[in-house]
């Protein structure tokens, strides 16, 4: 439109941020921004990149010997929750609390400080705050000292740092509303899943003619119609040549053309439809094939190799996604794994702003979805 004098209009050039403000472009915008980051900050030539920061370690239970050490830690944590726990090498009920006490500083994190000092070595530290029997468990919160009990009671231990990292952590005052309809978790049966059913005759003409013989093609065809006339897909059991699927679709990928690659990707879906073969296909590591599917449909950046993806290519991708995402595994692969996540908002942002209504449609049950696992998680 410039090329004729003309401005790009606002309601086409403000897409990307009215698609921002709404209220599933702000949960998934750290998401996107996530990706885009790679490419929008990409290190100049010549300059190093810097390294990637170190995993931090779990937090663990703090281990002081005299008074000077506790002191420091509970200064530490005076703008926060420290626990102490009185021990002696020669208490076995104190013994019996360590694993409890090292899962729940794991479990605290950065949240609270937990402390374990051995009196019987430590007598300054006994001296101190009069510890005359082990094990003895002292709470501070925000540099006050809250509570004392004395017990190897594992309930009344977890119970009582809990509530101290609640009142040293509160929550916002939202999360404490009552909204029983938006905190039920959003069960799997409403979750959206295609299982529509095409002529598989017709679907498979649209391969090439030389692949049509296959040992594995044969054999998907006839996993996917014992499962059409199972009324339990578990009753159906798998085939033997299951780990040969994924190669070979990878393998047809490349030697069929592009206005057929839409007959693989749907083949696919049918045979996710059973979910122990969804499962099996996000156990990859990495998950090759799903990432070769979905690559088929990225919307490139670069304008000079722009080319218009097929319609049935977008819509059967739309509609594996969406029934990947009804599944543990295959929901926790393409969540956990940076690329393929990527690859599905990618494929996600760009179909709710297609032309054709079928295709938003498709693209807002994905949405649905995902919207409904991140709900869950």
């Amino acid at each position: 439109m410039f090329l004729l004098g003309k401005s790009i209009p606002d309601h086409i050039r403000n897409l990307p941020q009215t698609f921002l403000s709404t209220p599933f472009g702000q949960m998934i915008k750290p998401q996107i921004e996530a990706a885009l980051r790679p490419v929008t900050q990409a290190p100049s030539t010549g300059v190093p990149t810097q390294p990637p920061a170190q995993i931090q370690p779990a937090n663990k239970v703090i281990q002081v010997t005299n008074l000077t050490q506790l002191n420091h830690e509970l200064n530490q944590a005076s703008h926060s929750a420290a626990i102490v726990f009185f021990t002696s090498a020669t208490c076995p009920p104190c013994k019996a609390l360590y694993p409890l006490y090292d899962s729940l500083a794991e479990e605290a994190g950065s949240k609270a400080t937990l402390i374990k000092v051995d009196i019987s070595s430590a007598y300054d530290v006994a001296m101190k705050y009069g510890i005359k029997a082990t094990p003895t468990f002292k709470t501070f919160l925000k540099g006050q000292e809250t509570e004392t009990w004395s017990g190897a009671n594992a309930s009344q231990l977890q119970g009582n740092i809990k509530l101290l990292i609640e009142m040293a952590n509160p929550a916002h005052p939202h999360r404490k509303l009552d909204l029983p309809t938006f905190q039920r978790p959003i069960p799997v049966s409403s979750y959206i899943q295609y299982k529509n059913i095409p002529p598989l005759d017709k679907l498979i003409q649209k391969l090439p003619q030389e692949t049509r013989d296959n040992k594995t093609l044969t054999s998907i065809r006839t996993f996917i119609t014992h499962s059409i006339k199972s009324n339990d897909k578990i009753e159906t059991p798998l085939p033997t040549d299951l780990p040969t699927y994924p190669i070979y679709i990878e393998t047809l990928l490349k030697e069929t053309p592009s206005d057929a690659h839409f007959a693989i990707i749907d083949l696919t879906r049918l045979l996710t439809l059973d979910h122990r073969v969804a499962s099996y296909f996000a156990s990859q590591n990495p998950p090759s094939t799903l990432l070769s599917l979905l690559s088929l449909s990225q919307d490139t950046q670069d304008t000079q190799d722009k080319k218009e993806i097929p319609y049935n290519q977008t819509l059967t991708t739309l509609h594996l996604l969406t029934n990947l995402l009804t599944t543990p595994l295959p929901t926790h692969t393409i969540l956990n794994t940076p690329s393929l996540f990527s690859q599905t908002l990618n494929t996600l942002t760009t179909s709710l702003f297609h032309p054709n209504p079928k295709i938003r449609c498709a693209a807002t049950s994905l949405a649905y979805n995902l919207t409904a696992q991140n709900h869950n998680a």
